[in-house]
């Protein structure tokens, strides 16, 4: 007897030890692991059957229970059940032999072993009944009946597994085997039957297993009762009765030694499913810790996601994306498919990322082979890259502000001093031209010639300087001044010079402060303005001024080397008219750029514009867009009280 419940314990030891920790299935290359991590079908499925499983699960239906990952909805069924991907392919028709899966890992523990052990008790009642009808018919008719009384109480254990009740369940599943056992013990041998002596260590391991050293202890004490009365039953023949003493005193003490055996296996077990536990725990720590989404994928089947990654495609849970397909979260141009797949060896490759709403992102992606679960795998790593992308953006823009900046700068500088060389020589011409006048004021054919040398100077000089004004070399006399007025005294001027076909609006706000600069120097930036509106509207519209208040900061006023960030009075010339495309609007500010026709224009005006406000450390920004008209923001710096002093005085 005690060699045949060696064997037993042995055996079912093992398979305890085997039911926790992670062994390999050579024939469909499944990979079980302990209760704590469910399972997961590492084969690679084809797309279209995870696109089928997705819109199974878009459906709102709850799958069939079985050992998968739970759902990209998320959520439970009955009994703190988790919604299982239902798998495709020839694995969805055995989803039905998988243990449920529960957020109780404990439970999902004792769910998992019990319907290993169920379906095992379902595979006995077959071959008994068969071998009972061959070799002993005169009994068939008791083997029927414990067959089917068997099999009915399995298909009762499996619906309970299936609703949640698992220690029911389990309480059920032991009763039954312990009531069949001394049932069979009874009516055969008693405690000689091997009902009594591998069935009852059977069913000690069996509660050990399940239930826990309680219920392995009351089992055990049950076992020793039975058999008492069964080796006090029997011939009264005292050689007979010596034997049945024997067998159940060697009984009493196996008895005890198998449940003990059975608590230190499980307690080993046990201690390495914590030690690795703890292990994955750290892992977990490590990985939702990281700054970067991480995944670990089979041939494209994502088996591992960590937080982060779950938050950068929309997911609440990194478990919601266990079972998907790589492919659905990345976009990838035709013209980078080779680089992806050379990311595969640690080169960084930009993508597109797709979230689970269908939203867009840049993405990089980094790729290496791991060791993962005994099998090598692809780890990939991803960075959310849109900051760096508008920061690059921005950094573009700002050089290339800075770059026009100082090309105006430079331009300005070569056109004011030529102006200051060519004023001085305007200024020797014109003085000669007005003596010879004087002098030949007697000869009418020779004075029309002198008057139209001295307008053409005039004229030249009145060019010189506006380039003056473009250098930033005019001489201007800034005092303490109100945008605001200025602008309503200059409006009956402005009407004039646009014309009956341009609607005017003025838009003034209250207390946007005062300014510190020349008035003339204001009046020339509106009547530029306002000016080159008007050419912009040959068939007539509208044009608007604005006054408020605005603050810039440093990102602002960094294109404009005077302009220091502050409070500034903000003057908006927005017009209706054809508008600008990019290549006229990089070059609007530049002297003598125009894109009127010829004798049309100087290309002074916006130059002049530029200027004015770069003299006085301002900001100018125009806007436009071809067919939606042009929006000119001039940002002057409001008076304080220091510079308003020195105004004033």
């Amino acid at each position: 007897m005690s060699d045949g419940v060696h064997i037993v314990v042995s055996v079912l030891n093992r398979t305890a030890l085997s039911l926790n920790l992670n062994i390999r299935s050579p024939r469909r290359g499944r990979v079980w692991s302990s209760p704590k991590v469910p399972p997961v079908d590492l084969n690679c499925r084809p797309k279209a059957a995870l696109r089928d499983s997705q819109a199974h699960h878009k459906s709102g239906r709850c799958p069939p229970i079985g050992r998968g990952v739970s759902t990209p909805a998320g959520g439970h069924c009955a009994a703190g059940m988790i919604r299982s991907e239902m798998p495709s392919g020839p694995n969805a028709r055995w989803e039905w032999l998988r243990a449920p899966v529960f957020a109780d890992e404990a439970k999902t523990h004792e769910a998992f072993l019990l319907n290993v052990i169920v379906w095992s008790m379902v595979l006995v009642p077959p071959p008994y009944v068969l071998f009972t009808l061959l070799r002993t018919p005169q009994f068939s008719g008791r083997a029927l009946v414990q067959g089917a009384f068997g099999e009915v109480i399995n298909g009762v254990l499996l619906i309970l597994l299936r609703r949640g009740a698992v220690r029911l369940a389990s309480v059920l599943q032991v009763a039954a085997l312990f009531a069949f056992m001394t049932a069979t013990a009874m009516t055969l041998g008693g405690v000689h039957s091997p009902a009594y002596q591998l069935g009852y260590s059977l069913a000690i391991v069996i509660v050990g297993v399940l239930i826990g050293v309680r219920g392995a202890a009351v089992v055990t004490l049950a076992a020793i009762i039975c058999g008492f009365i069964m080796q006090s039953r029997g011939a009264s023949d005292a050689l007979l009765v010596s034997e049945r003493a024997s067998v159940w005193i060697v009984s009493v003490v196996i008895f005890p030694v198998i449940a003990v055996v059975q608590y230190l296996a499980s307690r080993t077990v046990r201690n390495a499913l914590e030690r690795a536990s703890v292990g994955e725990q750290k892992f977990r720590l490590l990985a939702d810790a990281s700054f970067e989404g991480i995944i670990i994928h089979d041939q494209g089947v994502i088996v591992e996601a960590n937080q982060r990654f779950a938050e950068l495609f929309g997911f609440a849970r990194a478990k919601d994306l266990v079972g998907s397909d790589r492919d659905d979260r990345f976009l990838t141009p035709e013209s980078q498919a080779g680089q992806v797949a050379g990311s595969e060896t640690g080169a960084e490759v930009e993508v597109i990322g797709v979230r689970r709403d269908g939203s867009q992102f840049p993405a990089e992606m980094q790729a290496r082979a791991i060791e993962y679960r005994g099998k090598v795998r692809q780890a990939v790593a991803v960075r959310d890259i849109t900051e760096r992308k508008r920061a690059a953006a921005e950094r573009v823009k700002l050089e290339q502000s800075l770059s026009r900046a100082e090309r105006l700068e430079s331009i300005g500088r070569l056109a004011g001093g030529v102006a200051h060389d060519f004023n001085n020589l305007l200024t020797a011409i014109m003085g000669n031209v007005s003596l010879m006048q004087e002098e030949l004021r007697g000869d009418p054919g020779i004075a029309e010639r002198l008057a139209e040398v001295m307008q053409a100077s005039e004229g030249a000089a009145r060019l010189t300087r506006q380039l003056l004004t473009v250098g930033q070399k005019q001489a201007t006399r800034p005092e303490l001044l109100d945008p605001n007025k200025v602008i309503t005294d200059t409006q009956r001027v402005l009407l004039r010079l646009l014309g009956a076909q341009v609607d005017l609006h003025t838009k003034l706000g209250e207390g946007v402060g005062e300014l510190v600069m020349d008035p003339v120097q204001l009046e020339q930036i509106l009547v530029n303005l306002c000016v080159n509106a008007r050419d912009a509207m040959p068939a007539g519209g509208g044009l608007e001024i604005r006054t408020d208040r605005t603050n810039l900061g440093p990102e602002d006023a960094r294109a404009f080397s005077e302009a220091q960030p502050g409070d500034f009075v903000r003057i908006t010339v927005s017009d209706t008219g054809t508008g600008m495309p990019d290549d006229v609007l990089s070059h609007v500010f530049e002297p003598f750029f125009t894109t009127k026709d010829a004798g049309q224009g100087t290309g002074l005006g916006l130059a002049t514009v530029h200027g004015i406000v770069l003299q006085n450390r301002g900001v100018v920004r125009i806007f436009s867009e071809v067919g939606k008209g042009t929006r000119v923001e001039v940002c002057l710096p409001r008076a304080s009280e220091a510079n308003a002093g020195s105004a004033s005085a």
